[in-house]
């Protein structure tokens, strides 16, 4: 009569196995996110308390954190990313701005999310920073798409869509279209009023 028992013994082991990788991976990943929160809430918390300076290393962290947790073309890495444009606009490092708003628009693009409310939200935040480096045209365009974006949604009626207006505008002032920039204004200020 045959004895089998060798394969029991390597199918604990292989159970064993899977469960401590299983284990190994809940915490790198829950400890990633651990940290990626920790240093994201620092660097929001100094950049929107006018320090932009000490929130600069925090969001590195923080983007640097969730890249290796949820990999480059993440959905979050590319808000992280949008975050992080911001403080060099702030600390007015504009070639280091630049690329990380084109990579976080590629993100959005290859995943399909064009029509989202964080794209327009880029737009707008990519519009203000090349308003700092005088495209006007630029900015038109891309607050121009961010206010179509928002008007799909049914957002018409919100304040971000009435600041996204003034953004049209303000960049509307900026190219000398004085009359169209004075509509613009109205029409946001009426929404303001209302909300």
């Amino acid at each position: 009569m045959p004895v089998i028992e060798d394969q029991p013994k390597a199918t604990k082991s292989l159970g064993k196995t899977i469960f401590v990788k299983a284990v190994a991976v809940t915490f790198f990943v829950f400890g990633g996110l651990c940290l990626f929160i920790y240093f994201d809430s620092v660097g929001c918390s100094m950049y929107y308390s006018g320090h932009p300076d000490k929130a600069l290393e925090p969001t590195k962290r923080a983007l640097w954190v969730q890249e290796i947790v949820l990999g480059h073309d993440n959905l979050e890495v590319a808000n992280t990313r949008k975050n992080l444009a911001r403080v060099y606009d702030a600390l007015k490092r504009f070639d280091d701005a630049e690329p990380q708003y084109v990579a976080a628009m590629t993100t959005y693009k290859a995943k399909d999310q064009l029509k989202s409310h964080a794209y327009a939200e880029t737009l707008c935040f990519y519009g203000d920073h090349q308003m700092l480096m005088r495209k006007f045209d630029d900015s038109l365009g891309h607050y121009k798409e961010a206010s179509l974006i928002l008007a799909d949604l049914q957002m018409q009626q919100t304040r971000e869509y009435a600041w996204t207006l003034q953004r049209v505008a303000n960049a509307l002032k900026a190219l000398n279209r004085i009359d169209e920039a004075q509509q613009i204004d109205a029409e946001a200020l009426k929404i303001l009023q209302k909300v």
